[in-house]
């Protein structure tokens, strides 16, 4: 799972690349909201994390199950 970085004023935003660093559609984003990381999948909120690697870890479990 790869994610490039978009940054903006204010916030950062990671999206789920293919192998030639091109968007998935539908794919999984990971934004800075204060000090958290949310992850999110097809624009529905998966949940908060405490940091960018938890973020990237449960996108990884998600994508794994499924769900």
């Amino acid at each position: 799972m790869n994610f490039r970085e978009l940054r903006f004023s204010g916030k950062s935003v990671w999206i789920e690349c293919d192998n030639n660093n091109l968007q998935v559609r539908n794919g999984y984003t990971i934004e800075t909201v204060a000090d958290k990381y949310l992850l999110t999948h097809h624009k529905q909120e998966i949940s908060f994390y405490n940091s960018f690697a938890g973020a990237v870890h449960a996108a990884i479990e998600h994508k794994n199950l499924n769900v």
